[in-house]
């Protein structure tokens, strides 16, 4: 089962003192519900709620910057599955909220398998020696930075 998505305008049946009211991203999955602010705000008068659409003298770029939105999480779900992963809300919310993330030196170290063995040893001794190099480098640099 997906994750689907969908706007959501109002959803708190309140305005702001400009008289306008958000516009929210819905996540739906397995009968719970995920709210994602867009940061977009338009008064009532502004908003199709049929279409789904804004109605604004600046609508083209607000619709293409709310459907941005929905299709980078539609990517993020899609990423997810063609990888094997389970993608339900718990994992959006860690992925919003930064903590999916891996460190850089996680991310170079060399994968040792379906490499040709003498290509391996050559790569292998790069890859390994890069990050210390790269720490050291950091590691030096924090130090003069310190000492300034």
């Amino acid at each position: 089962m997906k994750v689907t998505f969908s706007f959501l305008y109002n959803r708190k049946k309140k305005l702001n003192n400009r008289g306008e009211a958000a516009i929210e991203i819905r996540a739906y999955y397995n009968g719970k519900n995920k709210i994602i602010s867009t940061k977009t705000y338009v008064t009532p008068s502004q908003w199709d709620n049929e279409k789904r659409i804004v109605n604004h003298p600046n609508q083209i770029h607000l619709n293409l910057k709310l459907q941005k939105q929905i299709d980078d999480l539609e990517r993020l779900q899609t990423d997810y599955i063609l990888r094997d992963k389970v993608f339900n809300l718990k994992i959006l919310t860690e992925l919003l909220n930064g903590k999916d993330k891996i460190a850089f030196t996680t991310f170079i170290q060399f994968p040792t398998c379906d490499i040709p063995g003498y290509v391996q040893a050559l790569l292998y001794i790069s890859h390994k020696l890069m990050p210390n190099r790269l720490l050291r480098y950091i590691h030096l640099d924090t130090y003069n930075a310190k000492r300034l």
